[in-house]
């Protein structure tokens, strides 16, 4: 037995086409609690009078979509490969940048250092030689 939206989803159609079906019909119903219920017997009955019967077209139809639907899959699945790959390059690419920047920072803090060095030195000489030129 099956309630109607299960029954309503294996024919494809609402619950409320397929309790139109059974009161168009005269199918019985069970009904238990709130829901009502349809044998499987009665869903086929539903079924042909719907003309549900794959024919030869509908089956070619169902190939060539199952294929589309496989080289959709088969593309989705590249497309995922490609991004799993484009993910670790940008991952290798931030850390090369970091790697980067912090050699960066160094070799700049060196260099501050030996200006500031050259700075301190030339003001010390600029000192020493006011106090040498600058009699007391």
């Amino acid at each position: 037995m099956l309630n109607l939206a299960e029954a309503a989803r294996r024919l494809g159609i609402t619950p409320q086409a397929v309790r139109k079906r059974i009161e168009k019909k005269g199918i019985p119903i069970i009904k238990q609690g709130r829901s009502s219920l349809i044998s499987e017997a009665d869903l086929k009955a539903i079924e042909g009078a719907r003309g549900l019967k794959p024919t030869a077209a509908h089956s070619d139809d169902v190939l060539f979509y199952k294929a589309q639907l496989r080289r959709k899959d088969f593309e989705n699945d590249e497309l995922r490969a490609e991004n799993t790959q484009l993910k670790i390059k940008l991952e290798e690419a931030t850390k090369l940048r970091n790697l980067v920047a912090n050699q960066l920072r160094k070799e700049v803090r060196a260099e501050i250092g030996r200006n500031q060095e050259m700075i301190d030195f030339h003001m010390a000489q600029i000192r020493s030689d006011n106090l040498l030129a600058d009699p007391l």
